[in-house]
């Protein structure tokens, strides 16, 4: 999922409209049980408030994963 990130549309998209935020899991254990994230990579999109709108567990290819965050509102 690394390399899939770093793409320039995914990098561009990601950072135009959200937040990107890398946690280390070993570390912050207690927000991974939180949020439910068993295992890498994990995506979460939260609004504003902190609802939780749209997770996306495992690899996803680029054009699939550019559909899925121009679907998230």
């Amino acid at each position: 999922m690394d390399k899939v990130l770093v793409q320039k549309q995914v990098h561009t998209l990601l950072n135009d409209h959200y937040i990107p935020i890398k946690l280390n899991l070993d570390s912050e254990k207690p927000l991974a049980r939180k949020y439910q994230v068993n295992g890498i990579p994990a995506l979460l999109f939260f609004d504003n408030q902190g609802k939780l709108l749209e997770r996306i567990n495992g690899y996803v290819p680029m054009d699939n994963l550019l559909a899925r965050l121009k679907s998230i509102e």
